[in-house]
């Protein structure tokens, strides 16, 4: 309590005054991925960490929608195309992977608000009815009825994981994510199989389960909400190679808009565990070459007129920042002091 009652008086402090000051023409892009029922939801299918309470979410976009200014992502695209300062105080919503709880719990929430934001989709959950590989991984580790389990990796080494309680299952998912991360989607999803072979898994549900529907996005669309490109499969582009990096990226545009009907002019580089740089300059290119307007990464910073359009800065928001003081806080702090830019961003569970 002590603490939390210095950092606020520091915020309303000369110093803080003239940090907004020297601010005013930046603004901040954040970055969510879930929002549940309550804060006793721990779904199967991706890490708690990153699912937001939608009463802790209701009241975040509450606080964005008073305090700041909330710009669509093609208002941040043009001011940054045309070299222009962002309004004082601008602040734009992003979702990565497209899971259902967007639209059964944020979509109301945005709505209520009149608060715009941008949801980058993983096409193949669209085309294929397929659920993206990671929220496949943790299901079948969270769901194995064993307590340990000799499970073979890229090389086809075998060892031992204990899967004895959720911890110990919390961190075999961040490992096998890291190995599956950079591999072909051939190698891929054969190394999942028998993963969940040796897990003793028999049944994932399809991505309808999961996942945004074609006709809830057509809704979500009707509300403000913009859709994005975050590849064909999620993979670690930087991880792989080039020809299948450059059908990740122009095979998701393609996809999308045939099955939308809509242009898809914005991408997201996907980032599963951090351990990889999730994008470089070969990747930014064939971003640039498949024809999208911008770009957004899973690495910290501001919004500002000399933003690079394919390298957006984006500060991610998880359950241990959700509460409204904490939040109000961590928001400001990373508005006047954000870090600088890390290829690596800091850890990021699936």
């Amino acid at each position: 309590m002590i603490r939390r009652l210095f950092i606020q008086s520091l915020w309303r402090s000369r110093v803080c005054d003239l940090a907004r000051y020297a601010r005013s023409g930046q603004g901040l892009m954040l970055r969510y991925h879930s929002v549940c029922a309550d804060a006793k939801s721990r779904p199967d299918y991706i890490s708690a960490s990153i699912s937001v309470p939608a009463k802790l979410f209701e009241q975040q976009v509450s606080r964005v929608r008073r305090k700041y200014r909330c710009l669509t992502l093609d208002e941040v695209v043009d001011h940054i195309e045309r070299r222009r300062p962002m309004p004082p105080r601008s602040v734009a919503l992003t979702f990565d992977d497209g899971y259902l709880d967007n639209y059964q719990y944020a979509l109301p929430i945005l709505a209520k608000h009149r608060v715009p934001a941008t949801i980058y989709l993983v096409s193949s959950t669209l085309t294929e009815n397929k659920p993206v590989w990671t929220s496949v991984l943790r299901y079948g580790l969270m769901n194995s009825p064993l307590e340990r389990a000799s499970l073979p990796d890229a090389a086809g080494v075998t060892s031992t994981v204990v899967l004895e309680d959720s911890a110990q299952r919390d961190k075999a998912v961040r490992h096998y994510t890291n190995v599956l991360n950079i591999l072909s989607a051939r190698r891929r999803d054969d190394l999942l199989a028998e993963l969940l072979r040796q897990l003793r898994v028999e049944h994932v549900p399809d991505a309808a389960h999961w996942f945004l529907s074609r006709s809830q996005i057509l809704e979500m669309m009707g509300h403000g909400v913009t859709f994005g490109a975050h590849t064909l499969t999620h993979p670690n582009l930087p991880g792989i190679d080039g020809a299948e990096a450059r059908r990740e990226i122009e095979g998701s545009r393609r996809d999308l808009e045939a099955c939308l009907g809509t242009p898809v002019q914005h991408f997201s580089y996907p980032n599963s565990g951090a351990l990889y740089p999730h994008f470089d300059d070969a990747i930014e290119s064939h971003v640039r070459q498949a024809g999208f307007r911008s770009a957004v990464t899973s690495v910290r910073g501001w919004l500002s007129e000399t933003t690079n359009p394919f390298r957006i800065h984006r500060i991610g928001v998880n359950r241990a920042r959700s509460g409204p003081s904490d939040f109000s806080i961590w928001l400001e702090r990373n508005r006047l002091f954000p870090a600088g830019e890390r290829l690596v961003p800091a850890r990021e569970e699936a």
